[in-house]
């Protein structure tokens, strides 16, 4: 061996004798910095318990009902507090840094404060003389000058107050649960939330449920899926944010087993906001796919797309491509009745705010002055465009910065090069940009899950750099506790108030014990117009000479509105019947629908012509008045005649007055009067009117065979199908009658009322054919629809003494004593 040989040899095992215990010593650190990490802290379980009250908020508040109930907001409210002090006394010994959007939820919730304190008109005339329009109001309770607070519904503000709480709570509870590198651990229960709710609502569509969860039965919403969210557009925009964030915990996990179950959510999420037919979520689905996939494609710019991310992208189209095919139809006819009224109740709602620029009406006020301003003939209580309803409610200054400082949050946050910051903060915006159009974040059960999204987006407030050498202050913790300390209390304070207030106001003119009582409710809602359409009727009730005064002010409220005017008739019937026809007239002249069987009423009282040409309004409304008048008024022949020729007089080529007409001619010539429907017919073959007559025409003249094949060609509605089923029971052809009343119960649509008279007609024409019990069967399945049907009683009475079914029979008689028949009381 050479000596360079030796030589290197010796080098070699010295640096061999040097490089083993230094890998040896590596490994023993970094098994000790193994066992730190799972070794339990000190705080473990409040870190634990903090993130479970968190999680609990999180996910149980949209579940219940979203807060649409009072008990349920307050249930909310708790769930909020709790989480808020759980994570307080989990981080009590290291509070975040200040933020700016601290300050502007103490701001938010102590301007709405400020808004309930009482204050001197004096006041009033120096910085909002609008509101002195509230006096009316007092004046009629004989309280003139008295102290009144800014909002324009204390009732309606102590109850934003409790939501605003709720809110800042769970913002306080995602900022105290988050820290510098634990966004991630947080994200997973946004999705989860969301995912929930979507899987709710499609456990509620397979099994065909008509009550939330079998207990709570939707009496005003009638949404395309049933949920816990009863608004089909806020549930669209809840699944959308749902979707983003699990897309987001998609694109960021390291486990297959993660992302598979991730983008389940995220299919699952989709499918809810298709099946909604919301265009306002479906758009915020795809505005929030596409920010979300575009900054991820930018920030791993040259890396190659993955097989698994391909497949993934693939599947998420097949889903949406499925979903769209299922709900083409809903969809079709949903883009078939686009319309901008959103848009035009976004700009009545921006009149509102321009009425009350620099106070707003009040935090939850909008619903009270908004048919005041607007001169709207629709109540509305948002104006589905969230911005706006900030600045009507809380001024357009305090809305500019709200904007301000949550766009400037938002872009801090999408330049993280964290995954789930930035997507989280395009899940907020795309929910925002859905709240542009629709209406969600209004709800308590929803904004309480965005405010501890936008608390886990701030985290633990600005970083120090090491540059800068910027040290935690002392003083922002406590500004922040004090702050914690300050919402607790407003809080407190709309806890105590809104529980009785709210419910005062909204209940307590149900019962009208006195008008004492309806004068409180009155105090907390001056400027609502519902209040004091409620207030004169409680001293209608009460026999107050004020009712007719409360009438006029609700007219004043609400120019539009025709419950006032309809209301005041029925005042003015007994004493002057004239001045009530035309305080009908009034109500006719704003919505027809909702009138008209008052209208048909005070017709069939004072059958006159006179009577009903005061009745008739002079506008566009008097043609759809005439229409429904010649629905419900039979008899005397005259006036159905005077009812006739006035359509004729407006619309000469009217189908309708043109084929009662004819068959009123039809007893004298019926081939003229057949030669007049058959040529209606070819004018306007959509109506059924002058098919049917043309066929009992038919009838009268030759038999039922040719009155059916009359029918032939004629418009599958309601009439038209009861004329044949009719003819095929004549003719007895009983099958063919079957499919017929079948595709009767379908015209039914599921209405109570409706679907029982089907059932009794059926039962009529097995009569008919001879088929006894299938007849008894189809009117007890009415009477068990319809418990009040005289004519489904009366049938299984005549029907069960055939067949000897005595048992049915006493029942029914039985029912129909109940009912008011007193013919049947001493039988049954």
């Amino acid at each position: 061996m050479t000596a360079e040989a030796e030589e290197e040899q010796k080098t070699t095992g010295a640096a061999e004798e040097v490089t083993i215990p230094r890998r040896g010593a590596e490994r023993r650190k970094r098994k000790k910095r193994i066992r730190r990490r799972k070794a339990p802290s000190s705080d473990s379980k409040s870190a634990r318990f903090s993130l479970a009250a968190f999680a609990l908020l999180i996910v149980l508040s949209p579940h219940l009902l979203a807060g649409v109930l009072l008990p349920t907001t307050f249930v909310i409210a708790g769930l909020s507090v709790f989480a808020g002090v759980a994570s307080v006394w989990h981080r009590k010994s290291k509070l975040p840094r200040k933020h700016p959007v601290d300050a502007l939820f103490l701001g938010l919730l102590g301007w709405t404060g400020v808004q309930l304190l009482p204050l001197p008109p004096g006041f009033w005339e120096l910085i909002s003389p609008e509101r002195l329009e509230v006096q009316a109001s007092l004046s009629l309770l004989g309280e003139e000058g008295a102290w009144q607070p800014l909002s324009l519904d204390p009732a309606g503000t102590y109850h934003a107050l409790v939501i605003g709480g709720a809110a800042f709570f769970a913002y306080v509870s995602g900022r105290l649960n988050t820290l510098r590198k634990e966004g991630a651990r947080l994200l997973p229960i946004f999705a989860i939330s969301g995912t929930a709710i979507a899987l709710s609502a499609l456990a509620h569509k397979l099994v065909g449920a008509s009550s939330v969860y079998g207990v709570y039965e939707p009496l005003f919403a009638g949404p395309p899926i049933l949920s816990p969210i009863l608004n089909a557009n806020a549930l669209a925009g809840f699944c959308a944010f749902g979707a983003h964030c699990a897309l987001v915990l998609t694109l960021s996990s390291k486990y297959e087993s993660q992302q598979l179950a991730s983008f389940l959510a995220v299919c699952a999420c989709s499918l809810v906001v298709l099946l909604c037919v919301s265009r306002g979520g479906t758009l915020a689905l795809l505005l929030g796919f596409l920010a979300i996939g575009g900054a991820r494609a930018f920030r791993k710019r040259g890396k190659r797309m993955s097989v698994g991310t391909a497949g993934g992208l693939l599947t998420l189209v097949a889903v949406l491509s499925v979903g769209l095919y299922f709900t083409f139809d809903a969809v079709d006819a949903d883009l078939d009745r686009f319309s901008l009224s959103k848009f035009a109740l976004a700009g009545e709602g921006l009149a509102v705010a321009m009425s009350f620029p620099l106070l707003g009406v009040g935090r939850g006020a909008f619903d009270s002055v908004h048919a005041g301003i607007a001169a709207s003939p629709t109540r509305f209580t948002h104006p589905e465009n969230i911005l706006i309803q900030w600045g009507a409610e809380w001024g357009l200054a305090a809305t500019a910065i709200i904007l301000l400082l949550l766009l400037t949050t938002f872009l801090l946050a999408i330049r993280s090069p964290r995954t789930e910051r930035f997507g989280l903060a395009f899940a907020l915006l795309a929910w925002g940009v859905h709240d542009l159009v629709d209406f969600s974040l209004e709800m308590p059960g929803l904004l309480v899950v965005a405010a501890g999204a936008l608390g886990v987006l701030i985290g633990d407030g600005p970083r120090a750099t090491k540059r800068s050498g910027k040290k935690r202050s002392p003083y922002g913790a406590r500004l922040f506790a004090g702050g914690v300390a300050a919402g607790a209390v407003l809080l407190l304070l709309g806890c105590i108030r809104a529980q009785p207030e709210v419910n005062h106001a909204v209940d307590s003119l149900a019962d009208c014990e006195s008008i004492e009582a309806a004068s409180e409710v009155v105090r907390l809602r001056p400027m609502h117009p519902a209040i004091a359409l409620a207030a004169g009727t409680c001293a209608a009730k009460q026999g107050d000479p004020s009712a007719l005064r409360w009438m006029n002010r609700a007219m004043q409220l609400a120019p539009k509105w025709p419950g006032p005017h309809s209301m005041a008739a029925d005042l003015l019937w007994a004493r002057s019947p004239t001045q009530a026809i035309v305080e009908v007239r009034e109500a006719l002249a704003r919505n027809v629908q909702s009138v008209a069987p008052q209208a048909c009423a005070y017709l069939a009282a004072r059958p006159e012509i006179s009577t009903l040409e005061r009745l008739v309004p002079p506008n566009e409304a008097g043609d759809l008045t005439l229409r429904q008048l010649s629905l419900c008024i039979r008899e005397p022949e005259e006036l159905v005649i005077a009812i006739d020729d006035a359509i004729l007089a407006r619309d000469p080529a009217n189908v309708e007055a043109l084929t009662r007409q004819a068959g009123r001619a039809s007893s004298e010539s019926p081939e003229e009067a057949l030669r007049t429907l058959r040529r209606l017919r070819e004018e306007a073959p959509e109506q059924s009117r002058a098919w049917v007559e043309s066929a009992a025409i038919v009838r009268r003249l030759e038999d039922a065979e040719a009155a059916l094949q009359e029918l032939e060609g004629a418009p599958s509605d309601r009439d038209s199908l009861r004329a044949r089923a009719r003819y095929l029971a004549e003719l007895q052809r009983a099958e063919e009658m079957r499919e017929i009343l079948t595709a009767l119960r379908g015209r039914a649509g599921g209405r109570a009322h409706d679907l029982a008279a089907a059932w009794v007609f059926a039962g009529t024409l097995e009569e008919q054919v001879d088929a006894q019990m299938p007849a008894l069967e189809a009117f007890q399945r009415a009477s068990r629809i319809d418990s009040r049907s005289i004519a489904a009683h009366a049938g299984i009475i005549r029907v069960g003494q055939r067949v000897g079914r005595s048992a049915d029979v006493t029942r029914a008689r039985r029912a129909l004593c109940d009912l008011g028949q007193q013919g049947h009381c001493a039988e049954r």
